[in-house]
């Protein structure tokens, strides 16, 4: 391992940390920590590490390989998303916008290119639902294509960024329709 993948495991494991502390703890053993082994075979890596944040951060991951196509595709879902878009949707309809106008819906997107647009062989889809049918309805899919090469590190950094998006706009969104409700009181 060099100093740069363990600087990189290190930025992982911070915000980690300061996204999902509780997650941190329960995936990260810190009295247990080894990077190398006596026979030089490598404990942890920042594929690893990178993978292990993917998933234990989502409630729901999913992964497929499409062989014929030489691509990736991994879904992730979570109770956060879900909340974001059901309270994106309250305040479109609140505000008499449609979900194309609607500026956190916009901001979701918005989010996703700034952190997954950093590849040639990376893309990413985002569906959001206001009023979802089923669990999971609202999720965001990463495709990565067998011919090119995706920082792992980067996916990584990626995904609890936009965890923590989510997670933080939901607050200011409770805020607004908080605000809200109390005018039209």
């Amino acid at each position: 391992m060099n100093f740069e993948e363990l600087m990189n495991i290190i930025y992982l494991l911070k915000l980690l940390y300061e996204v999902e502390p509780d997650i941190f703890r329960e995936t990260v053993n810190l009295g247990d920590l080894h990077f190398a082994s006596d026979d030089g075979y490598y404990y942890d890596s920042i594929y690893e590490t990178a993978l292990e944040i993917a998933d234990s951060l989502f409630a729901y991951v999913r992964n497929e390989f499409y062989d014929r196509r030489g691509i990736n595709i991994t879904v992730f879902s979570d109770p956060l998303i879900e909340e974001y878009f059901r309270l994106a949707g309250e305040y479109g309809k609140a505000n008499g916008m449609a979900e194309a106008e609607n500026p956190f819906f916009q901001a979701a997107n918005e989010e996703m290119r700034r952190n997954f647009n950093f590849s040639y062989s990376l893309d990413w889809i985002l569906k959001g639902y206001a009023e979802p049918k089923r669990p999971h309805q609202s999720r965001f899919a990463l495709l990565s294509y067998e011919d090119g090469y995706v920082d792992i590190c980067g996916v990584a950094v990626g995904l609890l960024r936009i965890y923590q998006f989510f997670k933080e706009t939901i607050q200011e969104l409770k805020e607004l329709l908080s605000r809200k409700e109390e005018c039209a009181t």
